[in-house]
């Protein structure tokens, strides 16, 4: 069932319920429900006033501050299009993105993010107004609403839409269209906070049932996990934490863990948790009592890395989710200690299958693509769809988007992601699975992290390429040494190169493009 509610009027509706009840925390400031509320609605006039319409696309450009939030709510408050841009893209992806979305408008942090201030030189803003949401921090609002080409809908007003834009790190970033209602209804269901049910009308009268829900949220708000999950919280009437800084800090994470009270802390896989156990490590004595659930998504989260930090805190349940920007539900996995699953194993998401390319389903034991039939995603902004061939019209009649995420069927209901089509190389007809080969690289007690890829070959087509990042003291040709044993000897890299640290996206995932180039450097001078 479609939810009546849109997230602007609920967000309105939980501010008026409980107006100085905390809906906000950054470093040592917070904000009420009543400010959040407020700061929002007068955002939303002054986009009106410089000429943004509903309909159109507002793009953000910013790092995990209040601010963000309040833009958010604002632009959907309005009835625009909200289109969340990564705040670490460099001038030339922000223009790549910019050239796709056409915005009427864009709301940015020119501190956080100077290379906006390039973009602007190109794009040659209409306006450009500094705005202060929460009365503090400054950002920069840029319109260009009169000439923008995502022009409000010429048949009369479309439902409340979000563009999330794919990390492009493999090509060219997509702008994917989603239904607010879809977000609100997949909320609905799966929410740990939700104490109402989203799917009903609300009379004008009844009061929701709010949650006392407090979540750190680490994990980037550009990135659809870590937007997800304060999304929830705010839904549910909680408090969205963020952390003052640039860069992640497992240090100044657990400190605001522990004084705020945080029952949730959301964070992007091995990335994020392996410094994180090694914090805690060094601080046992840290009050995390309050901590009941650490969530992760969009990036691989070891079950070596899962059993350290049990370790620590034992009390904790460990969420890890698997998605993608235009699939969402696909699989879930429950750590706790003593029974922590594989790395890679999940149970499949209530409205996920798993089928062969040709779209007859798989068998357990088998391999396929792990794929969804609700809810699906709009299609492409401005005017596009998925390609055909990533749908499949099922036995039961519905439906159902390929993830590209390549999984083994273990069960009925259980899957063990081998990774996605890209991480299949086809190294002279073997099949190596890149993550397969990089969880037994992180199970070496030299390796602190690892990325897996093909590397060109004139004879083999592809091989399998490294990246190492060893503990002090670590040796390569001991690891290379011991996984024979192992690993079949095609799965071996055998280009490998050691560096201080494996580049990654903001979201945790390997920087593809600079993994490449580095490989490709170290060849060149072998």
């Amino acid at each position: 069932m479609t939810t009546p509610w849109t997230l602007a009027a609920l967000w309105q509706r939980i501010a008026a319920q409980q107006p100085h009840q905390t809906a906000l925390i950054h470093g040592d400031q917070a904000w009420t429900w009543a400010q959040f509320d407020a700061a929002s609605a007068a955002l939303a006039r002054t986009l009106r006033r410089h000429g943004v319409q509903a309909g159109q696309v507002v793009a953000l450009c910013l790092p995990n501050i209040p601010e963000h939030l309040v833009s958010l709510a604002a632009v959907l408050r309005l009835g625009a299009t909200p289109a969340q841009l990564n705040p670490r893209y460099r001038a030339r992806e922000l223009d790549q993105l910019h050239r796709l979305l056409q915005p009427a408008a864009m709301i940015a942090d020119p501190v956080q993010v100077p290379d906006v201030a390039t973009l602007h030189a190109r794009c040659q803003p209409g306006q450009e107004v500094p705005i202060r949401p929460l009365g503090g921090h400054g950002l920069l609002l840029t319109s260009a609403a009169p000439r923008a080409s995502s022009s409000p809908p010429a048949n009369g007003p479309r439902p409340p839409l979000m563009i999330k834009c794919t990390g492009g790190t493999t090509g060219t970033p997509q702008a994917v269209l989603w239904r607010v209602a879809d977000i609100l209804d997949n909320l609905n269901a799966h929410n740990p906070w939700a104490r109402h049910d989203l799917s009903r009308p609300l009379t004008r009268m009844a009061s929701l049932t709010l949650a006392d829900a407090r979540i750190v949220v680490a994990s980037p708000l550009s990135h659809g996990s870590g937007l997800t999950r304060a999304m929830g919280a705010l839904c549910a009437g909680g408090t969205v934490i963020t952390l003052p800084g640039s860069s992640y800090d497992p240090d100044r994470v657990l400190d605001t863990v522990v004084q705020q009270r945080a029952d949730t802390l959301a964070i992007v896989g091995d990335a994020y948790a392996r410094p994180l156990t090694s914090a805690l490590g060094a601080r046992l004595g840290a009050d995390l009592s309050a901590l009941r659930t650490v969530t992760s998504s969009g990036a691989p989260w070891t079950d070596q890395v899962k059993t350290e930090l049990l370790a620590l805190v034992p009390h904790l349940r460990l969420v890890e989710t698997l998605g993608a920007t235009e699939a969402t539900g696909l699989g879930s996995s429950l750590a706790r200690l003593g029974d922590v699953p594989a790395t890679g194993s999940f149970d499949l998401g209530r409205h996920a299958r798993v089928f062969h390319a040709d779209g007859t389903p798989t068998a357990v034991g088998e391999t396929g693509q792990v794929a969804v039939h609700r809810p699906l995603p709009v299609g492409l902004h401005p005017h596009g769809t998925l390609p055909p061939h990533r749908y499949v019209r099922a036995y039961d009649g519905r439906t159902y988007l390929l993830s590209g995420d390549l999984v083994r069927l273990q069960t009925s209901r259980r899957i063990a992601l081998l990774g996605r089509e890209q991480d299949c190389i086809n190294t002279g007809g073997e099949k190596v699975y890149a993550p397969d080969v990089a969880a037994v690289l992180l199970a070496h007690p030299h390796v602190a992290d690892a990325a897996i890829l093909a590397v060109p070959d004139t004879r083999l087509g592809s091989t399998v390429g490294g990246l190492l990042q060893l503990h002090a003291g670590g040796r390569l040709a001991q690891v290379l040494g011991d996984i024979r044993g192992d690993l079949a000897g095609y799965k071996i890299p055998r280009v490998v190169r050691v560096v201080a640290a494996i580049p990654r996206t903001p979201a945790g995932k390997v920087d593809l493009v600079r993994a490449r180039q580095l490989l490709s450097d170290q060849e060149a001078s072998s």
